[in-house]
């Protein structure tokens, strides 16, 4: 850049630093797949942040239930960022 330099008025550093330290869904096959991931994670902090599931790529083809995610986590809030 022979010194010259620019200025990016637009970035999520924030974000992107919180993503690398939270479970990564994005290559699941099930829904079951993207639970056991998060189960991993049980214990390590108080709620648990899966990102970016698509449920397009899912078996199951549906997004989770509430009741599901309940059942497998009743003591554990858990959040699933698509």
């Amino acid at each position: 850049m022979e010194g010259n330099y620019f200025v990016d008025a637009h970035t999520h550093f924030v974000s992107f630093g919180l993503h690398l330290e939270r479970p990564d869904l994005s290559k699941t096959k099930s829904l079951k797949e993207a639970i056991n991931l998060l189960k991993k994670e049980v214990g390590k902090r108080g709620i648990i942040i899966g990102e970016d599931w698509d449920e397009s790529r899912w078996e199951e083809k549906r997004f989770p239930a509430k009741e599901e995610l309940d059942r497998e986590f009743p003591d554990v809030p858990v959040i699933m960022r698509r």
